[in-house]
């Protein structure tokens, strides 16, 4: 592989459910949920704005058409911890900015350990044009906005 960086932040959007009282927070809606996902997309033909807003277009060229990352820790994130008032005040400004979706930011933290030996391995066998790298999820951050400037939630999953 070309030169890649270290670290990614990976931007997506998830849908919250009702406030659930006996787990103190807002589950995520069962077709967003995160159950021990593994694979994290960090570069496909469908994210078209990813080189223009990462890397030149030449060096861009070099890069495998799929790029992943493994997860050595996979993910499970379910619910979205909060105190009640501060969820009713969430949903106070979500309704007022005209979020009835529930829509919020997540962004996972990645820091890239290597590649994958033992996917590369089967790759030279199946010719496929994607690439994998190992990866540790530092973090996770819950947005309100898509601006990224609302933070309702973080946690951290060390070294």
């Amino acid at each position: 592989l070309p030169y890649a960086p270290v670290r990614y932040e990976v931007i997506t959007s998830l849908l919250l459910d009702k406030y659930d009282f006996n787990l103190g927070g807002f589950s995520i809606r069962d077709d967003n949920r995160l159950d021990k996902v593994s694979i994290i997309p960090l570069l496909s033909p469908m994210q078209k704005t990813f080189g223009t807003r990462c890397f030149p277009a030449d060096e861009l060229a070099t890069f495998p058409r799929f790029l992943n990352a493994r997860l050595d820790n996979p993910l499970t994130f379910n619910v979205i911890p909060m105190p009640e008032n501060a969820a009713k005040a969430l949903m106070q400004k979500m309704n007022e900015a005209g979020n009835r979706e529930r829509q919020v930011a997540l962004v996972l933290r990645l820091r890239m350990t290597g590649v994958d030996a033992a996917f590369e391995q089967s790759r030279k066998k199946s010719k496929t044009d994607e690439r994998r790298l190992t990866a540790h999820l530092e973090s996770l951050a819950i947005f309100s906005d898509n601006s990224l400037k609302n933070q309702i939630y973080t946690h951290s999953f060390g070294n």
